[in-house]
């Protein structure tokens, strides 16, 4: 089934079909190859979003990632073989959700983050953005809205992904290339499948006493400079921790995710926080928020 798409050229807004046959996504086809001069639909970030091959290569997780577990396991204090939920096979929504709250749960409950050997904080709060074009076609997804920087990098699993930064990194002198502001910015786990044309990120939603993606973000990279936590610009030395940590694997880069004693205590789960005003239903309300905190502005419940 061809889908309809947009095309800019200059000031005008023209709609046509997409090039491909067969192509299903739910989303506009709207990006362009710059360097080439290619049309949208053979653009490199187009295809990966719309489901299709491409020649890259990428690192295979050096650990197992986890199967879905029976619904009893969910109330269990049960340490996963891994902390990366494996998406592949998931067939609804409900599947989708039940294997992030297994993943959440492991995490918030028996693992924390450590910087350099540092610095650790305990992780508070975790928010899944997954994108598959036709079980869950979430918008919210980075590589639906930034694919030519984030849409190779969701189909990765068990990496770090700062928000928008490049890989590899550019020199630290460079203005551009290391993502968002230190306000708006984020770090997540990757929990895509190339297999399945699966992006997902599990956000770093809270960490310690601190509550929020940026917040949790500046914490760690200026965990030796606490005093700059307001400055509103990365340092040179604030792209270097960056580009450290930007791509690296989450149990051997200089931030890593360990595994600690699984405590008894319960989670919340609720809507994500930030979401555009645009965003629609079932997105916008859907519970992807897991925290060990029940009081937030978004109403929580009881797992």
């Amino acid at each position: 089934m061809q889908h309809r798409i947009t095309v800019r050229s200059g000031r005008e807004i023209q709609n046509r079909n997409c090039r491909v046959l067969g192509c299903e996504a739910s989303i506009p086809c709207n990006l362009k190859c710059r360097r080439n001069r290619k049309t949208d639909s053979q653009s490199s970030a187009w295809r990966l979003v719309h489901g299709q091959r491409d020649r890259t290569r990428y690192e295979v997780a050096s650990f197992p990632m986890i199967r879905h577990l029976p619904e009893t396991a969910s109330r269990q204090l049960v340490r996963l073989s891994s902390p990366i939920p494996d998406f592949v096979g998931a067939t609804d929504f409900a599947d989708i959700q039940a294997r992030f709250i297994d993943a959440a749960r492991s995490i918030l409950l028996g693992h924390y983050l450590e910087y350099n050997g540092r610095h650790s904080w305990p992780i508070t709060t975790l928010e899944l953005y997954l994108h598959h074009h036709v079980k869950w076609p979430d918008p919210t997804v980075h590589a639906f809205r930034f694919p030519k920087v984030a849409a190779s990098r969701q189909l990765e699993s068990g990496t770090w992904y700062v928000h928008r930064a490049m890989q590899p990194s550019p020199d630290p002198t460079q203005t551009r290339g290391f993502g968002m502001g230190p306000n708006r910015s984020g770090i997540d786990i990757t929990a895509g499948a190339r297999t399945e044309n699966i992006f997902a990120g599990i956000l770093i939603a809270g960490i310690g006493e601190k509550d929020g993606s940026a917040t949790a973000l500046k914490q760690i990279v200026r965990a030796d400079t606490q005093d700059r936590m307001s400055e509103t610009r990365w340092s040179p030395e604030d792209k270097e921790i960056i580009a450290g940590i930007n791509g690296t694997r989450v149990e051997s880069g200089p931030l890593k995710l360990l595994a600690n004693k699984m405590l008894d205590r319960p989670l919340w789960i609720g809507a994500r926080k930030g979401l555009r005003a645009t965003v629609g239903q079932p997105f916008k309300d859907s519970l992807l928020r897991i925290s060990t905190r029940e009081n937030f502005r978004v109403p929580m419940k009881r797992l």
